[in-house]
């Protein structure tokens, strides 16, 4: 075969793509490091939870120690920002009746926030850059992690993740009490073993170094983890081309600047007076001077009882009774009637007051004295119809075998077979075997059980189901089902979600600052309306809420978001690293409706239309998850400035109602984006931007003007028009934090317009495709190991039908492989190294001459069709158009230009059964030996992003990218053409060649680079019919 071999010259025709090898490498935009600053989440500044010894942050950013200020008195968190004690919020005599029920913190935690008044504005907000094009897409350490759901764990997550060797009858509920309690703590161990490591290896040695001896730390630790025990049941530019180069964003305020921004030094209070008595505070919504006197109350260091005759109307006929009014806000030392906001001043001024508070000191309170709220007072979470459906289930739970079974080569906890329910129905409601078919569909139509696989709603015989509550999902990550399905009827979801309005205006209104900014999250946990809302949540298990309107679905799910984040930080502490916020955001959930949402899961799949969260490759809801249906229709870009994830510079805590929900949300964002969100300095021409923009900037536009436009709405009225202006004219100088320090350097910004590698994202349709491919892979049934060699033989027949429709080429003539330049290499395999190459100068010949050519002389053309897909007039996409051409050519081609698949690498080559050697051979044979031997094949999720790319949908998307290239490339004609240069190229390919008639093209190179800072690729190194040309991509 060698000597066939030796016998046949080799011509080589290359289109651009081949000859720019050699060249500069080009990139659109020069990318910035990645941002190294993490944000810490956080919405108090006080929260113990949040406070590292060494006085810094998780990401090792000064905390603004004036606002926060530990207090080591024994027992309570005097309020944050408004003075709210919780001594009295503590009492004892009440009781919680869900999983936070009776969490009273250790008493040897005491820590606030101050956030109320001069001394007490928030810091400016800590912003970050909104990064141009396509770094917007690209900066991985950004401080948000959106941890997500894994789409189709909805479908699956009641299979069983221990060994399927396992005997699920012998282990479990009769494993010893030690042995549970041991494997919890190696688990809980290595969680913080694992983050000390991973830490370790970034260098962030100040974040987490030794664990401190310090009390307040052991302290902390200690009531976290009686927390967790009590509250929960479950195992736990320089270019004149790109004037909007770079944005600036906030950097943070250096400790020595803050008394210049008027954050006063707040002295560290005295520890609250330790007292007999009990002080009672009668309040309502909205009420100033109720404010004041918690405010006047917090100052004298007195521990109260709130109650709130809005929350409990019934002590309005108590405070009559007392007072003859019901006037508020009254306040009670004991027994007796103190009075107003004006009558404490009164006592305070004449000096009073101090015998009143040591009678406080000295004396308990009297039997005729006012009560805290007692638990459940005044709470219709604790009324209701009882639904029968569910005492027959309860019954039901009881009687049937509920074990780990095997269905479909698969081991599923906690299941029941159908035909073991149809038996119970049968005996327990008197029916025929038909009618307890009809019953026990209409119990799963209830969401009191479902299939495993979700293959039916309810049948007889084998089928596997699981109750809701035994669900390893929902057992082991939901919080608002703690002693399995509530057995009230379900109340309409309209009914409830005003009740968890009203309820979240009440606690937002006692417990955080009037800013909003900060939360006491201490005095939160033990009050009687956090226990009210744990009652509430409970509600939610089996609601239908698909069909409400968007109004209503926008107010209820980012109440609900924002009271989910403050439970979640409660009950898991203030995230740390990625891990913390991983669990944090992905990992605690809620169930409604029957499914499990998690933080990211209402932010990304419900508010957002199911879009991905940054940097995620995948959405939260796939295809076939029932969850999806609960969806908006499309993103509401303006729920960012309202959900508040424990972020010190997010948006302020409040309620939204659905009949103003658009007015309440556009009021929210300009409070944000107005108060430190972004800000201008019209001087410098800089703008300021929240990480918000950045984040989820494709909510706000399809590129960074349109993002700067839409913020500009909210924008007091000078400085939108300022935006707009300095938009418009292109002065508008756009930095990014990491690289502001490099501004300073003399050295040059480059732009490169050389060699060609795509910039612009691939489309979301094709990495869907591969995201779900590669999650499969972690499936029985999605799992694939090796593939054919010569490719998925799906995609090698699209690629036949897309490129080669009516020219013969079949699906076997193809051999898709890991890119085009790989390809190449296998040739030079194939043909030997005594084969004479041909390599023509940089211009298209005329393919028909070529092949009559190979076919008189006996050679074998390699043709690339890189850049086919940009061939617009009647010039051949591939060499097979040309009659005869099967005889002589191999062609090799690639989704890199057309898909932007520089970096997933995919490619093909066509072998036609017609092209023959001298002697009769076949070629495709021989090359189909050196794949299967040299190559294992492209990566399956590579074919699963190229069979996307040539769907319908997919091949649109890919052509709009594909039509954006051109038109930079007819920018770029244009330009150079209207200086009177001779401009050859950017019809067919983005790449244009301008003429320098009588100059070396090198000496024009060093010339624009040193001048502009552009970086081209001069004409000669194609070769010396390049020379006096440069090309620009």
């Amino acid at each position: 075969m060698e000597e066939a071999l030796t016998e046949k010259s080799i011509t080589v025709s290359p289109t651009s793509a081949k000859l720019e090898q050699d060249a500069v490498d080009v990139l659109k935009h020069e990318h910035t490091p990645p941002s190294e600053e993490m944000k810490s989440l956080d919405i108090s500044k006080g929260d113990s939870k949040l406070e590292k010894d060494d006085g810094k942050d998780d990401t090792g950013e000064n905390i603004d120690n004036n606002s926060v200020l530990e207090c080591k008195c024994q027992g309570d968190k005097i309020g944050d920002g408004i003075g709210h004690g919780d001594l009295s919020k503590m009492d004892g005599s009440r009781d919680m009746e869900s999983k936070n029920q009776g969490g009273k913190l250790n008493d040897d935690i005491q820590q606030f926030d101050l956030g109320q008044g001069k001394n007490l504005e928030s810091k400016p907000e800590e912003g970050t850059e909104l990064t141009m094009g396509d770094n917007l897409a690209k900066e991985e350490s950004d401080p948000v992690f959106d941890g997500i759901e894994i789409p189709g764990m909805e479908a699956n997550r009641s299979t069983s993740f221990r060994s399927l060797g396992a005997d699920s009858e012998s282990e479990g509920s009769v494993w010893p009490e030690k042995a549970m309690a041991l494997r919890k703590f190696v688990k809980e161990k290595g969680v913080v073993a694992v983050t000390s490591f991973i830490r370790a290896l970034s260098g962030k040695r100040d974040e987490f170094g030794p664990f401190p001896a310090d009390e307040d730390k052991e302290a902390l630790d200690s009531a976290r983890d009686k927390e967790a025990t009590e509250t929960s049941q479950k195992p736990l530019d320089r270019s004149a081309w790109n004037p909007l180069k770079y944005i600036m964003s906030y950097r943070d305020v250096d400790a020595d600047n803050k008394t210049e921004q008027g954050v006063g030094v707040i002295e560290e209070p005295s520890e609250p007076i330790v007292m007999k008595g009990r002080i009672i505070l009668y309040t309502r919504l909205g009420c100033q001077n109720c404010k004041e006197v918690r405010l006047f109350l917090y100052n004298k260091r007195l521990r109260y009882v709130e109650i709130n005759i809005d929350v409990y109307p019934s002590r309005k006929l108590e405070l009559e009774k007392f007072t003859g009014s019901c006037a508020v806000p009254k306040v009670f030392f004991n027994e007796i009637v103190i009075g107003g906001l004006s009558e404490l001043k009164g006592l305070d001024e004449s000096g009073k007051l101090e015998e009143k508070i040591d009678y406080l000191i000295t004396e308990a309170p009297a039997f005729e004295a006012p009560l805290p709220p007692l638990s459940g007072e005044d709470d219709v979470s604790s009324s209701g119809s009882i639904d029968e459906l569910a005492l027959i289930v309860r019954k039901m739970q009881e009687s049937i075998v509920v074990k780990d079974r095997f269905y479909k080569m698969r081991r599923f906890s906690n299941c029941f077979l159908g035909s073991e329910a149809i038996d119970f129905l049968s005996e327990d409601q008197y029916l025929e075997r038909e009618e307890a078919i009809e019953f026990g569909r209409k119990l799963a139509s209830k969401l009191f059980f479902r299939h495993v696989l979700d293959e039916n709603l309810f049948e007889d015989g084998n089928h596997l189901y699981c109750f809701l509550d035994d669900d390893p999902i929902v057992s082991s990550q939901c919080y608002n089902i703690p002693r399995g399905i509530i057995e009230a009827k379900p109340k309409p979801i309209i009914e409830i979600a005003s009740r968890l309005r009203f309820l979240s205006y009440a606690i937002f209104e006692a417990y955080t600052s009037e800013d909003g900014k900060h939360v006491d999250y201490r005095t939160i946990h033990g009050s009687e309306e956090f226990a009210r809302y744990l009652r509430i949540i409970q509600e939610l298990q089996r609601i239908e809420f698909q069909d409400i309107s968007r109004e209503e679905k926008l107010a209820f799910f980012i109440n609900l978001y924002n009271m989910m984040a403050i439970h979640a930080i409660l009950i898991l502490g203030h995230p740390g690293g990625a891990l913390e916020r991983r669990r944090l955001f992905g990992d605690f959930k809620y169930v409604i409706g029957g499914c499990t949402y998690s933080l990211s899961a209402i932010h990304n799949g419900i508010l957002r239309a199911n879009q991905r969260p940054p940097y995620n490759l995948m959405k939260p809801f796939s295809a076939n998850d029932k969850r999806s249906k609960a969806a908006l229709p499309y993103p509401e870009p303006l729920i960012h400035f309202a959900l508040v994830s424990g972020t010190r510079s997010g948006p302020a805590l409040r309620c939204y109602s659905p009949a103003n929900i658009d007015e309440e949300l556009m009021d929210s964002a300009r409070n944000f984006l107005r108060g430190g969100g972004f800000t201008i300095d019209l001087d410098a021409k800089v703008a300021y931007v929240s990480a918000i923009l950045k984040w989820y900037s494709v909510d706000f536009g399809k590129n960074e003007v349109e993002v700067l436009k839409h913020a500009s709405n909210y924008l007091e009225p000078a400085n939108s028009e300022a935006l707009l202006e300095l938009l418009a004219s292109g002065q508008l100088k756009i930095f990014k934090r990491e690289c502001e320090h490099m501004q300073k350097k003399e050295h040059a910004r480059l732009i490169r317009l050389g060699i060609g590698d795509t910039t612009q994202p691939i489309p979301d349709i094709i990495t869907s495709a591969m995201a779900e491919h590669a999650y499969a892979l972690s499936t029985i049934q999605g799992y694939k190991g090796y593939g054919a060699e010569q490719g998925n033989m799906d995609l090698r027949k699209a690629i036949a039908e897309t490129f080669y429709k009516d020219m013969g080429v079949k699906g076997h003539e193809i051999f898709v492989s890991d890119g085009a330049q790989s390809d190449i290499s296998r040739l030079q395999m194939l043909l030997g190294s005594h084969v004479t190459v041909a390599i023509q100068d940089p211009s298209f010949p005329q393919l028909e001459q070529l092949v009559d050519f190979a076919r008189v002389n006996g050679s074998i053309i390699v043709y690339d069709s890189a850049y086919a897909a940009y061939v617009t007039d009647e010039s051949p996409r591939s060499i097979f158009e040309i009659p005869g051409a099967k005889e002589v050519a191999i062609e090799i081609s690639s989704f890199s230009k057309f898909a932007g698949f520089t970096g997933v690498r995919l490619g093909w080559s066509v072998v036609p059964e017609e092209l023959l050697y001298s002697n009769g051979f076949p070629v495709i044979k021989d090359y189909n030996r050196i794949i299967c031997t040299c190559f294992n094949g492209a990566s399956n999720v590579a074919q699963a992003g190229g069979l996307a790319c040539l769907s319908e949908d997919g091949y649109k998307a890919v052509k709009n990218v594909v039509n954006y290239y051109k038109e930079n490339a007819k920018i770029l004609v244009e330009a150079f053409a209207s200086l009177g240069l001779k401009v050859y190229g950017g019809k067919n390919a983005p790449y244009i060649w301008v003429h320098f008639p009588g100059l070396s093209s090198w000496d024009v190179f060093n010339e624009i680079l040193e001048k502009t800072d552009i970086v081209t690729v001069p004409g000669r190194g194609f070769g010396p019919g390049g020379e006096g040309y440069i090309r620009y991509e």
